[in-house]
């Protein structure tokens, strides 16, 4: 019988795999040329089905195999899953580039939402886990959730009452926490205080107004 137990190279097959995909991807090329055209964002939408088929493979073929209590397969499961949820987020931007924030649909709006909250949910479990100790440095390098809370503070300041707010409130307040408890030589922390302060203010203070 075949074995299927994954190798100490997991975390490099599964990331060379990822990144094979988003050097040919037409959100890539978007924005490595700063002006998508209708050809990408086309192509962005042929992607999204290409994107499922291989989170599908990934899945199978690597991620039913871990062991979430060993720390690479950890760091391999929730690394994968912030990705996914980041290049959804990713396709969302370029798909509806050419469309105003107003012309978006609840539904659109609701999906790319989730999928920011994904990232900030897979970030928390990377910087909160005994699991991931030796590995920070990396989680702090490639897997910052700057996006996500760009996104979801967007959101929250036009929309303070929407119908996800407690959720995402509750889920910036969790990785917050996790960052400012991380290493303290991490840039993150300082980061985080300079850019994020001023816009976060304003959505609470649009939050409050609801009271």
């Amino acid at each position: 019988k075949h074995d299927t137990s994954p190798t100490e190279a997991l975390f490099a097959v599964v990331r060379s795999e990822l990144a094979d995909f988003v050097r040919h991807s037409a959100s890539h090329l978007a924005i490595i040329s700063g002006n998508p055209s209708a050809d990408m964002i086309a192509q962005a939408n042929r992607e999204g089905g290409e994107l499922n088929e291989l989170e599908t493979m990934i899945e199978n073929k690597y991620l039913a195999h871990c062991n979430p209590e060993v720390p690479l397969h950890f760091m391999t499961l929730w690394t994968t899953r912030s990705f996914f949820a980041r290049s959804r987020l990713m396709e969302h931007y370029l798909t509806h580039a050419k469309s105003a924030p107003e012309q978006l649909t609840d539904a659109q709006r609701s999906k790319a939402h989730g999928y920011a909250l994904r990232m900030l949910e897979c970030d928390t479990q990377l910087r909160t886990s005994p699991l991931t100790k030796g590995y920070l440095w990396l989680v702090e390098a490639l897997y910052s959730p700057i996006l996500a809370y760009f996104h979801i503070l967007n959101g929250l300041t036009k929309r303070p009452g929407e119908e996800h707010a407690d959720k995402a409130w509750n889920a910036m307040c969790d990785n917050y926490e996790a960052l400012i408890n991380g290493p303290k030589h991490h840039r993150t922390r300082i980061m985080f205080a300079l850019k994020f302060s001023r816009i976060t203010l304003q959505t609470w203070e649009a939050r409050e107004k609801l009271r």
